[in-house]
């Protein structure tokens, strides 16, 4: 009993020493150093992936966190949208009930801004990569049990977004990245419109497609015959 009593303090200690980086890294999240803000967002990861089977404790700070992290999707530093991009990709595997609307609303528009800005640096490059990878971590977490108007409000944001980058780069490698993710997007949606248990809709695959027609023009890629799209597998970095 003596062991089992130390180790439950043992890990209660820890877990107060995670939620003490957490609280610090809220104030140094609007730090002026931008290299000060990206550790932050690094601690930020570290500690709510310690935190993850721990709902209770790490939604509340999440809450807390938002609208200053929120705020780093559009930062002045390259470098910092990085961090920033990266960290939402995991945080919405992390917590994906709790921030699929925070993540819909704030991370996807920053994210299609910046993909909207030219650059052929390799942070630009980078940054480009990340905001990707993030939407496609964030179309493959919408949860299972959301309404279908949210699942396909979030896919057509995100293909929407992924579908204007492929048509505009100028770079191959950029194009195929961004086909890559709608690929992952219609494959995964389906299969969300098959656990909603919704007979009676067209599958949010193709729903998504005729949001995209409306928004782009009759001459949106079909998904019978998607030339440009590719699997997760052969996708371009």
């Amino acid at each position: 009993e003596k062991e089992v009593a130390e180790a439950k303090a043992g890990r209660e200690r820890a877990r107060k020493m995670v939620v003490r980086v957490l609280e610090v890294a809220e104030w140094l999240l609007s730090d002026h150093r931008p290299a000060v803000r990206a550790n932050a967002i690094q601690a930020v990861g570290a500690a709510t992936l310690a935190l993850r089977a721990h709902p209770d404790t790490l939604n509340p700070l999440l809450h807390t966190l938002w609208p200053v992290l929120s705020r780093r999707f559009r930062d002045e530093s390259p470098f910092v949208r990085v961090q920033a991009a990266a960290l939402a990709g995991a945080l919405i595997q992390d917590a994906p009930d709790f921030l699929c609307a925070r993540v819909h609303k704030s991370f996807v528009p920053a994210a299609a801004e910046s993909l909207r800005q030219p650059g052929s640096s390799s942070l630009s490059l980078a940054l480009r990569h990340t905001l990707l990878s993030s939407l496609s971590a964030i179309a493959l977490s919408v949860p299972r049990h959301a309404h279908i108007q949210e699942v396909v409000a979030i896919t057509c944001d995100i293909a929407g977004t992924c579908l204007e980058h492929a048509l505009s780069s100028t770079s191959p490698s950029s194009s195929s990245s961004s086909s890559a993710v709608l690929a992952e997007q219609l494959q995964a949606v389906d299969l969300l419109a098959k656990l909603a248990d919704h007979p009676f809709l067209p599958s949010v695959g193709d729903a998504v497609w005729y949001a995209l027609a409306c928004r782009f023009g009759p001459d949106t890629p079909s998904p019978d015959a998607p030339p440009t799209l590719i699997s997760s597998s052969s996708r371009v970095a």
